[in-house]
């Protein structure tokens, strides 16, 4: 059997790259949980997709050789059980069989199949890529108003990416985040939500990587690009969101124990989820209505 293996491999790294390209997963579909192996002079690329959503990870090593495997992404994460983070791994791809041969040091030796390469979807090349200071910050602080129903509202679902205003926004029809951003000017696109999504769950620093290229591929990477997600942009115009805006204005209050007094009320048992807000000799003013006595509870109380 003559095989082309990729060395020094640590179990750490590549149990991490495996968790994280496997996630996207569609239920009844022949490459859930199926990982998409990339031997390579840079290293080795763990890929995994469903369609919507693809990652891409990398674990930067030098490979002897290059190969394109799929495997069981399962079957090499629990053949990595009780390896030690610092454990040398080699991975051998055999001409005549499918999948890949997991070798540890203390003696594991592990098979995950996978279906023929020319089966699994082409995975699409990255568009050029731009660093967009704190990006991974701005997805994060504005994704909780994205539409929850995306067949109820389906211009809603997800996060626009406005360049010419310089920020991105979010909302579901009632409420509305936005977050000023730094960027370059160019057409403005759509993130779907599940993009969004797995970017707050992979991306842990606070910058990010950003593209977009002509026929709505999206990409969202690490600045180290190790991680990489891409997506196609939602096909849809969004609402036009500025005219709920309010305009421009030269008062202002500026409010001190805003956030003090929102902790207390979400402490609040059996709250109908309504407030009222009253301003009083410039000091405002929180109070909830407490739906068993119909009483307002003052906030702290």
């Amino acid at each position: 059997m003559t095989t082309k293996t990729f060395d020094a491999l640590t179990a750490g790294p590549l149990r991490a790259a495996l968790k994280l390209a496997r996630r996207p997963r569609m239920a009844n579909s022949t490459v859930s949980g199926i990982v998409f192996l990339h031997a390579h002079d840079k290293g080795l690329t763990i890929s995994g997709t469903d369609f919507n959503v693809t990652v891409c990870v990398q674990v930067p090593k030098v490979a002897c050789g290059a190969w394109r495997k799929t495997a069981c992404a399962k079957t090499l994460i629990d053949g990595l059980k009780g390896a030690k983070s610092g454990e040398i791994v080699t991975l051998e791809s055999a001409t005549d069989q499918t999948g890949v041969l997991l070798k540890r040091a203390s003696g594991v030796l592990i098979r995950a199949d996978g279906p023929p390469v020319d089966e699994y979807p082409v995975l699409p090349k990255p568009p050029r890529l731009v660093d967009i200071p704190n990006l991974a910050v701005a997805l994060r602080t504005v994704a909780y108003a994205m539409c929850q129903d995306a067949n109820r509202r389906y211009t809603f679902n997800g996060v626009y990416v406005n360049r010419d205003a310089q920020h991105i926004c979010a909302s579901d029809g009632n409420r509305l985040a936005i977050y000023d951003l730094a960027m370059s000017k160019g057409k403005p696109v759509i993130l779907p939500r599940s993009m969004v999504l797995f970017a707050n769950k992979a991306l842990k620093q606070d910058d990010a990587k950003f593209g977009s290229d002509a026929s709505g591929l999206l990409a969202i990477a690490t600045p180290d690009r190790k991680i990489t997600i891409l997506a196609h942009a939602n096909d849809s115009s969004y609402p036009d969101y500025m005219r709920v805006v309010p305009a421009k204005s030269n008062k202002g209050v500026i409010i001190t124990d805003l956030k003090d007094a929102a902790d207390a009320l979400s402490s609040l048992p059996k709250t109908d989820g309504r407030c009222v807000v009253t301003l009083n000799n410039n000091e405002i003013g929180i109070t909830a209505a407490h739906k068993a006595s119909g009483s307002i509870v003052p906030p702290g109380q």
